[in-house]
């Protein structure tokens, strides 16, 4: 298979993880009505779907596997866990609007960065492009939810969390490159659940007495969201360029606009659903010029 065969393959695998993640918000918000905290439901998201996750390593040559990759996997978890206790703290001090803007806008952009200055990696004229527009899409659709940016405390940890959101995609990046898929993904959970388990201890958070609403929605988000979903999403940024994976994943926002509008029936302003628009057109530029690039560097003239 060439490589753009497995570039397309790889952007539709984060795509559709990335949509399923699109529920991770109603889930998280039914937990939270149901008695369980932010590091809770994290840390119960992170144990329901350990065994499963090991299950699947176990049958891709086991757990035992490249030490660099374990520890590429292992940072990978450290920073999901950073980033997602920063996004629930910054929502304490800032609309969920405005901290999620800035962690799923922010974050593909550091990626770009990190990937063309460090890993010397060719974007081009039309990828930057795709970036602005992906970019200016997020801001569009979070103005259009309601968004009101500022410079406050929330906003300043929100792009904290946004780092953290670009380190967890790139250190997944390099696991995949000494891991399979299902190893990635076990060592990635492993480690952010370890991190969720000592918060939780030193928090004294209680672990008992949810509703069993937010019991369904735990078992969802570790069995649906974190096994199901992250699984595509990890073997699909084995297969594309870091600055295409970290985009793909906004559409995690389109996702979760068009659920709450068909699910839950929450009207929906045209300017989101512009916003929408522009996330999608941005995620196919950054794709379209990647492949270009690949093209023009990988592989070989077509013989005439």
């Amino acid at each position: 298979m060439s490589t753009s065969e497995h570039g397309a393959k790889g952007l539709l695998a984060v795509l559709m993880g990335a949509t399923v993640l699109g529920f991770a918000a109603l889930l998280v918000k039914w937990a939270g009505q149901g008695g369980a905290s932010d590091v809770t439901i994290g840390f119960y998201r992170m144990l329901m779907a350990l065994p499963g996750a090991f299950v699947l390593a176990q049958r891709s040559g086991g757990v035992r596997a490249s030490r660099a990759g374990i520890l590429w996997a292992c940072g990978a978890g450290a920073a999901f866990f950073s980033d997602l206790w920063l996004w629930h703290l910054a929502m304490h001090h800032t609309g969920a609007a405005n901290a999620t803007l800035l962690v799923g806008g922010l974050s593909p952009l550091w990626v770009a960065l990190f990937a063309v200055i460090v890993l010397r990696h060719r974007l081009g004229p039309i990828g930057w492009l795709g970036q602005a527009i992906g970019f200016s899409g997020a801001v569009t659709l979070a103005i259009g939810r309601g968004a009101q940016l500022g410079l406050g405390r929330g906003e300043l940890i929100a792009v904290v969390a946004s780092f953290f959101y670009a380190s967890f995609t790139l250190c997944l990046t390099q696991a995949r490159l000494k891991l399979q898929a299902p190893q990635a993904l076990f060592w990635t959970i492993a480690s952010c659940l370890g991190c969720f388990l000592v918060a939780v201890l030193l928090r004294g958070d209680a672990l008992g007495g949810f509703t069993p609403q937010a019991w369904g929605s735990l078992v969802a988000l570790g069995l649906v969201i974190q096994l199901f979903a992250w699984w595509f999403n990890t073997w699909g940024l084995g297969h594309v360029a870091p600055a295409v994976g970290a985009i793909a994943l906004q559409m995690q926002q389109v996702a979760t606009l068009l659920l709450a509008w068909v699910l839950l029936g929450e009207a929906q302003r045209p300017l989101a659903l512009v916003g929408a628009a522009g996330i999608f057109a941005g995620i196919l530029l950054v794709a379209w010029a990647r492949a270009s690039t690949l093209r023009t560097v990988d592989e070989p003239p077509a013989e005439a």
